[in-house]
Formats: structure tokens, sequence, C-alpha cells
């Protein structure tokens, strides 16, 4: 069995023909609206000091590069919940605007 994240990696691997290893890391809180997920909530900085440590150990333990090639995410339902769908294209956009400038 195959979860999303697992044949992503599967999938980028097979496709980049990569002599590093993909790594994948998971930050999640079930339920969660955008707001409390976005920068500079709990969760955006878990995930921020996920990558980090995950840089670290790649370029210092491993020797290799550190080359952020995808974030996914399975979310929404809690902004369509709460009636705050209608901004729900602006969040994502500030939200991969926000995982880009971080990494």
């Amino acid at each position: 069995m195959e979860t999303i994240s697992s044949g992503m990696a599967n999938t980028l691997h097979a496709l980049e023909n990569l002599v590093s290893p993909i790594t994948v890391g998971l930050h999640a809180h079930s339920g969660t609206a955008y707001s409390g997920l976005k920068k500079g909530t709990s969760w955006y900085n878990k995930g921020m000091t996920q990558a980090s440590v995950t840089k670290t150990y790649i370029e210092n333990t491993l020797g290799g590069i550190y080359r952020p090639l995808a974030i996914t995410s399975i979310h929404g339902e809690s902004d369509y919940v709460a009636g705050t769908g209608a901004n729900y294209e602006n969040d994502l956009t500030e939200w991969q605007s926000d995982y880009q400038s971080d990494l």
C-alpha cells in the first residue's frame, strides 16, 4: 500500500533517477483551518524546524545537497465548513509563497 507521500517519493525517484535519497516529512493537525496552519503559527513553525533539521542532517551527516522538490497538503475542509472558502485560493497562494521563501 502506498500513501500520498510515499507515492510522491517513489515517483520522484523513478522520474529523476536520483542518486540521493528522497526524504519525506510529515507535520499535520487534523481539522485545522488555514488560519491555524499559516506562517507564524506553531504548526508552520514545526514544519520549518523539521525542514531545518532535515537540511542539517542531509548536508552534514550524509554529505548531500538539500533540495526541496515538493510540498503536498490535504487540506481545506475546515475552511469550507467555517465559511472562509471564498478566500481559500488566496490563502493557498500565500502558503506556497511563504514555504518557497522560508525553505
